[in-house]
């Protein structure tokens, strides 16, 4: 799917992910509501992190790259 299909499954709470990612890692928001972020990002999550506190799961990970929405190479993981 093209990248701004991606974003609009984020805003609705799903889970992306790059083809070129393979199965390790998939995008989800963050808001500081729900998951205790200090502000509402979009950040790369580890698919076999069991742990739901996403923003210790991400701590230390890759920041989230913007120009990956400009790649029609995304598929919903859920």
């Amino acid at each position: 799917m093209t990248g701004l299909q991606a974003l609009k499954y984020l805003r609705e709470g799903k889970k992306v992910t790059k083809s070129t990612m393979g199965s390790e890692f998939y995008a989800v928001v963050l808001t500081p509501e729900k998951d205790g972020a200090p502000y509402t990002r979009i950040a790369w999550v580890l698919t076999h992190e069991v742990d739901e506190n996403w923003v210790q799961s991400w701590c230390g990970g890759d920041p989230f790259d913007g120009s990956d929405f400009l790649m029609d190479d995304w598929e919903i993981v859920e």
